[in-house]
């Protein structure tokens, strides 16, 4: 029984009425509310930061990789400057080789009408006519020409069975002169005036 106002109340205390002690849990979850949000953001903060460091380690660690590609690509180009001409495309990224799990960089040359083949240019998704010189940290780096090469880029150059190329071309026999060349999944051996045969070891 309470009075109010003159009024006699009989009963419980509606529930509108709360004690001190409830107010003061009300404002502790607050607090609480407030402090996880605040945490919340602080973690959000943290994770965009780390993402940034990352970013610029990741940005870094690729402009290193492709000055080493380069560096191998001029150096084999040099070896065969007699063979390779002038570049036609940038250096790209070669299609992995997904038996071998093998990654590398192709760049495409110029290149006298003997050795020239038919090849596929990424940049601008159309062929062009030349040498691809093909580079990878686990195999070399290596020129594919002439008809060799035009047998292993039609059969899908890297991505294909024989993956990345293992050697440079190479003659055997003076009479009649042949060649071979060997790649990850085999090898591609061509007699002057034959069309060239491969072998595959897997």
């Amino acid at each position: 029984m309470a009075m109010i106002g003159g009024i006699i109340m009989v009963g419980t205390a509606p529930s509108c009425f709360f004690s001190q002690s409830t107010f003061i849990k009300i404002d502790e979850f607050s607090n609480e509310k407030g402090k996880s949000g605040m945490d919340i953001q602080a973690l959000i903060a943290l994770l965009v930061g780390i993402a940034g460091i990352l970013g610029a380690v990741l940005t870094v660690i690729n402009f290193m990789a492709k000055r080493g590609y380069k560096a191998r690509i001029n150096e084999c180009h040099m070896q065969y400057r007699d063979i390779v001409g002038r570049a036609l495309t940038d250096i790209q990224k070669a299609v992995p080789s997904k038996p071998f799990g093998t990654r590398g960089r192709v760049q495409r040359f110029k290149s006298s009408d003997k050795y020239a083949a038919r090849l596929w240019n990424e940049k601008d998704h159309n062929h062009v006519v030349g040498v691809s010189i093909y580079s990878s940290k686990k195999r070399g780096t290596f020129p594919v020409w002439g008809s060799i090469g035009q047998w292993y880029e039609q059969r899908d150059g890297t991505a294909g069975r024989l993956g990345f190329p293992t050697s440079a071309e190479q003659i055997i026999n003076d009479n009649p002169v042949t060649s071979v060349q060997h790649f990850e999944g085999g090898k591609i051996t061509c007699v002057a005036g034959d069309a060239p045969k491969i072998e595959y070891t897997r």
